[in-house]
């Protein structure tokens, strides 16, 4: 079977070369564990299960590598442990949720452009709202992050949805949202924080593991 060999003292060991593009965030170039048996048809049996979590290991870091997600180790930890200011109901700019949860701007922007994740705004006092803070509709926050995805730093807003279900906002003018006057919910970063976690095994898990 690849990936499994024997040891002069007939152990079997399991190894696994990680891929060079993941060798910097996992921290070694190569897996290697024990089956603790010499019975070939138990190894076997072992080593599938071992490479198999390995190399669901390898796909998840590299999905995130692809979405530009600083693989950084201080990165990786705070995606697992998240920042206490996500942990208290709220609003956060994009550059702080994206320090508090470890995922960087560009990717929050693109969850704003799959609807997966909303963008508020918090309207001049002139406006006279009773709500501080809006979020935009669904349409609106995907065409806004997609803006700002482009590198267009300013956008217009026709329309806010209000605290009732169904109800909406409409300004008597257009407001104009830049990237540094949005914002989003520290429980809505946060449930997207949790999500990545539970599909990732950060890079200190995995050495310890070893």
């Amino acid at each position: 079977m690849q990936n499994l060999f024997r040891r002069p003292s007939g152990v079997y060991v399991i190894r696994l070369t990680v891929p060079e593009r993941l060798r910097s965030t996992v921290g070694k170039r190569e897996f290697v564990s024990s089956t603790g048996t010499r019975d070939l048809a138990v190894a076997k049996i072992l080593a599938a299960t071992q490479l198999a979590q390995w190399r669901q290991q390898f796909f998840d870091l590299g999905r995130l590598a692809q979405n530009q997600l600083p693989m950084d180790y201080e990165s990786i930890l705070t995606i697992r442990d998240g920042h206490p200011a996500l942990a208290s109901t709220g609003y956060l700019s994009l550059d702080l949720a994206a320090a508090g949860s470890g995922i960087n701007v560009q990717l929050l922007l693109r969850v704003v452009s799959d609807g997966r994740l909303r963008l508020f705004h918090r309207p001049s006092a002139k406006r006279r709202v009773e709500s501080g803070m809006l979020a935009l509709p669904a349409d609106g926050a995907q065409a806004v992050a997609s803006c700002f995805l482009a590198g267009i730093d300013e956008a217009e807003v026709v329309a806010f949805d209000a605290d009732e279900v169904g109800v909406v906002f409409v300004p008597d003018d257009l407001v104009r949202v830049t990237r540094s006057s949005v914002e989003l919910a520290t429980v809505e970063v946060d449930t997207l924080r949790r999500s990545m976690h539970a599909r990732t095994t950060p890079a200190s898990s995995i050495r310890r593991a070893l």
